[in-house]
């Protein structure tokens, strides 16, 4: 007998919220509880020594979204652009649904915090399991749209051939929603860097290397990238007070509440 078709992938689950007054929301994405290795094999093309050892954690259902934050969703919540477009250092060419960027740890949690006054409820960055466990969405191949350059190249806004782009310019999204995890820019996340994985918490929580530590991580790779950089298991250790114009973030939030999804 023929073997029987693999099941339809299930269209990804996201609710969108209105921010201030709208009506430009922010959607997220469901991400569903799982376990899966983190870092690359010793055999992965373009891998670097803090990528292992690889470990196995366990994730707790989260919501992501789905795009990086953008500019215009910045000023929604903070109610002017950042200090860059404020001072007239602005980039000469830019529009209110590109990534917001040239933002240090601390500003992304400051953007945080406030949506978290505005709204009540209580956003977060990912943790650097969490993110990579979304980037992946159940592939164990270096980037979630396959396992080659050319793959990356129709998905996502990666450096040498990559500009910055508007989010959800392409219409590729991964296996549970989410746009531009391989490039475009990169983003903060939780966690404290160190140089391997072998203290980092099995459930999925942030690593705290030391208290007031100020070396953290971003993930993603940037449309100034290689595509190696920009791999699922790629990381980037980077002072918490960096500015880069390849910087941006994305947000995290344990749950969605009936308050929020109007429900």
């Amino acid at each position: 007998a023929d073997p029987e078709p693999a099941p339809e992938p299930e269209e990804p689950e996201v609710h969108t919220i209105d921010i201030v007054d709208g009506p430009y929301g922010m959607s997220f994405a469901r991400i569903p509880e799982g376990s899966f290795e983190i870092g690359s094999g010793e055999d992965e093309i373009g891998r670097d020594l803090d990528e292992g050892p690889t470990k196995e954690v366990q994730i707790t259902e989260f919501w992501l979204s789905q795009t990086e934050v953008t500019l215009r969703q910045w000023k929604s919540v903070m109610g002017d652009l950042p200090f860059r477009w404020q001072s007239g250092n602005a980039p000469p060419s830019w529009t209110l649904d590109e990534p917001v960027r040239y933002l240090n740890w601390d500003e992304a949690h400051e953007f945080i915090n406030r949506l978290n006054h505005l709204t009540g409820q209580d956003y977060r960055l990912p943790t650097e399991s969490e993110w990579e466990y979304a980037c992946r969405a159940w592939e164990d191949s270096p980037y979630w749209s396959g396992a080659t350059e050319s793959e990356l190249r129709e998905s996502d806004w990666v450096g040498p051939y990559g500009t910055l782009s508007e989010v959800k310019t392409t219409e590729r999204y991964n296996a549970f929603g989410l746009f531009d995890m391989h490039g475009n820019v990169s983003e903060w996340v939780e966690d404290d860097y160190f140089d391997n994985y072998r203290q980092l918490p099995e459930d999925g929580t942030a690593y705290e290397h030391l208290p007031r530590f100020t070396m953290k991580v971003t993930r993603g790779g940037s449309f100034l990238s290689s595509p190696d950089s920009s791999r699922s298991a790629s990381r980037a250790p980077m002072e918490a007070s960096t500015r880069f114009s390849t910087i941006g973030f994305r947000v995290a939030a344990n749950q969605m509440t009936e308050l929020v999804l109007g429900e």
